[in-house]
């Protein structure tokens, strides 16, 4: 069983929650645990490398995300990557992806086709804008927000090709629903070429 814990990270992959990091009110986590809700109970999973809370984690190519977070004196930029499948094997499950171009703790996380995307955040340090994990490049890149330094704590999620964020704190408590779209599709015509032209 979990027990009291707050500001984790959360995310569901085949119809498990996994849950990563936090704080239970006394010091921050570094524990993982997967809940199945077919037979209602939670299972302990090997740990985050060091504790942390206010982090986020997303599911990509089958994988795990945990990324950022706070541990108590400053906001982190890693990223870890966790493998259901090899914790299943009980083989280690964890491992290191590169690091956030800004240490980012509170944000919101969407997961987009062929990327991932961290919004926001900050809360030792001010942090602008958002960044996209390109898995293929195993690297991030800036992307522009509607709100300036410390926006956080904000609600986000993909439909389709659009990332949508509801609300958070840039300053003041935000009631706005910001749209991104994170994909577009090119149709190139594409048909058969006329014989004796040049």
């Amino acid at each position: 069983m979990v027990g009291f814990v707050a500001g984790y990270a959360l995310a569901l992959w085949r119809g498990r929650a996994y849950l990563f990091g936090g704080w239970d009110g006394e010091r921050y986590l570094s524990s993982a645990y997967m809940f199945d809700p077919q037979s209602a109970t939670w299972a302990l999973l090997p740990p985050l490398e060091s504790p942390r809370a206010f982090a986020v984690a997303a599911v990509l190519d089958d994988l795990i995300y945990v990324i950022g977070g706070y541990n108590g004196r400053v906001d982190l930029a890693e990223t870890w990557i966790f493998d259901p499948e090899a914790a299943a094997r009980n083989e280690n499950p964890w491992s290191q992806g590169p690091r956030l171009l800004s240490p980012r703790a509170g944000a919101g996380v969407a997961s987009a086709p062929l990327a991932i995307y961290v919004i926001g955040g900050g809360i030792a340090l001010p942090t602008e804008g958002a960044e996209r994990y390109d898995p293929t490049t195993r690297t991030w890149a800036r992307v522009e927000t509607p709100y300036g330094p410390n926006w956080r704590h904000m609600a986000a999620a993909t439909v389709g090709a659009d990332i949508y964020t509801v609300g958070g704190w840039a300053g003041a408590y935000l009631s706005a629903t910001e749209r991104y779209r994170a994909s577009f599709r090119n149709f190139i015509p594409f048909g058969p070429v006329n014989e004796g032209q040049d």
